[in-house]
């Protein structure tokens, strides 16, 4: 029975091959444009990823090496500026020489508000002015004009593009990326800069980087204020109430002199006529230019004096008491530690402190070199120090 079997299996001939299926009339090939594209290779663990483009800084990503001598500190390209590789909201002209706020439009909107202003005034008033007192021969009007004008524009130029006292950045630790909330709030954490803020520094949003001793982002400006340029604000802001009380005071007095209401007339207690015109009241040497811009003149400059006079008068309370605004405004009264027992030495410890030293910006427009390394050395051994004595507490 078995061989009977085997005889007819072997006998049987093998089944047929299966022929291969046709595509159907209906399915059509799939065009180029929706062809699935190849898979990218898988980047190694050790790549660094290259510039493409050097003169674009969007286009560049800093490069990190995570070693246990460097832990996690950021290895800038040496064929690179710094300002090439810097994260912030900085804006940089000349190759990296000069830099700016990151809102340029609203400084040239306050320049060419100074400009304007000041123009109007030399255009009308300096004329109506009567010779009389310290303006007899008039060109003191046009020295004081031209000095006041360049002291404004001069601080408002120094403020815009110095250096607010910005801490530069650190890449991120993973020592520190495992730490609780609570102690990365305790030890004053800047989660987007990675570094431990020093007191009275704070993350400037406008900037997006920490700010040493942080007052404001001026918007008149365009930059941040802080540390290192808080000075020049000042300047900025009592130039500019000084400028505009001598423009308000010499146009008001333009604007009656033009109507021959002046106190500072001859022996009778009327007017003189300077230009021989007739300028006493008369109106045919009244000039119509100056009596419809003079009351608009004094509008703006009574608005500009109101406004910056009652900042100024709020920053020289703030300097005597030894608080920055930010500070005021989140109701914080210890200043920061700084002792506020005396109005002169806080007024002594603002207008002597020289800067943010060892956190200013090198200069961007050259290369890093080693310092850029060794300064990110002494922040993470000065973070690590700051790390023991909070823990010291808890044991």
């Amino acid at each position: 029975m078995i061989s009977e079997r085997t005889s007819d299996i072997s006998s049987a001939s093998p089944p047929p091959a299966p022929q291969p299926r046709r595509p159907s009339n209906s399915l059509k090939p799939r065009p180029p444009s929706l062809s699935r594209p190849p898979k990218a290779p898988i980047p190694s663990r050790h790549s660094r990823e290259q510039p493409t483009s050097v003169g674009s800084s969007s286009s560049y990503s800093r490069r990190s090496t995570h070693s246990s001598g460097t832990a996690g500190l950021i290895t800038y390209d040496p064929s690179l500026p710094r300002y090439l590789q810097w994260k912030g909201r900085q804006k940089f002209y000349n190759g990296g020489r000069v830099m700016f706020g990151p809102n340029v439009r609203q400084f040239l909107l306050t320049l060419m508000l100074t400009a304007a202003s000041w123009g109007a005034f030399l255009s009308m008033v300096p004329e109506k002015i009567p010779k009389t007192g310290w303006a007899e021969g008039g060109w003191e009007v046009y020295v004081g004009s031209v000095v006041l004008f360049s002291s404004m524009v001069v601080f408002l130029l120094l403020t815009a593009t110095s250096d607010p006292g910005i801490i530069p950045r650190k890449s991120a630790s993973s020592l520190v990326s495992s730490m609780p909330l609570e102690l990365k709030e305790r030890m004053n954490y800047c989660p987007t800069c990675h570094i431990v803020k020093p007191p009275r520094t704070k993350h400037c949003r406008q900037s997006d980087c920490c700010i040493r001793r942080f007052d404001h982002h001026c918007p008149w400006t365009g930059n941040s204020v802080g540390e290192g340029n808080y000075r020049l604000f000042m300047g900025f802001i009592t130039s500019v109430f000084l400028g505009t009380t001598f423009c308000l005071g010499l146009t008001a007095a333009a604007f009656m002199e033009d109507l021959g209401l002046g106190w500072w007339g001859g022996a009778d207690g009327t007017s003189d006529d300077v230009d021989g015109s007739g300028a006493d009241g008369g109106s045919e040497g009244r000039d119509w230019v100056l009596e419809i811009g003079a009351p608009l003149l004094m509008i703006w400059y009574c608005l500009v004096e109101v406004l910056v006079g009652a900042l100024l008068a709020f920053h020289l309370y703030l300097i005597s008491v030894g608080l920055t605004t930010n500070e005021w405004l989140r109701g914080e009264k210890d200043g920061g530690g700084r002792d506020r027992s005396s109005c002169p030495a806080n007024c002594w410890a603002v207008w002597t402190a020289r800067g943010a030293r060892g956190t200013m910006l090198l200069p961007m427009h050259m290369p890093p070199g080693m310092e850029d390394e060794e300064r990110d050395l002494e922040a993470a051994e000065e973070a690590v120090d700051k790390l023991q004595i909070e823990l010291r507490p808890l044991g």
